[in-house]
């Protein structure tokens, strides 16, 4: 069966390290990077295995100073020799924050 992309909005390649909560209990579950985003979400290495259908929070720092977190659900998760990879499907209501995150890593890159 051939991969379906679901994705809206273009990916952007975006390396960063972040620390990723359980929404439930509000405890870290493990650290990771960041490998990519878009508008909907998140494409994150860490390695804990999370299952499809958890809740986390992404959080994160700039270089700027500047700090973020986004409320996500796992949507596709992908086991590799030296790390998981998973798909983050962020929470109604984070475009303003995407926005906003989007404008201040163009800046930092400028």
């Amino acid at each position: 069966m051939a991969f379906q992309e679901r994705r809206k909005s273009e990916r952007r390649p975006y390396i960063n390290s972040i620390e990723i909560y359980s929404q439930e209990s509000k405890k870290m579950i493990n650290k990771g990077f960041i490998m990519n985003w878009c508008d909907e979400g998140f494409g994150i290495i860490c390695p804990e295995n999370l299952e499809a259908g958890k809740r986390v929070v992404l959080f994160f720092d700039i270089p700027n100073g500047m700090s973020f977190d986004f409320s996500g659900e796992v949507v596709h998760a992908e086991e590799r020799l030296d790390s998981n990879s998973f798909g983050i499907r962020l929470m109604p209501g984070q475009l303003p924050y995407v926005n906003k995150f989007s404008q201040q890593v163009y800046y930092a890159r400028q």
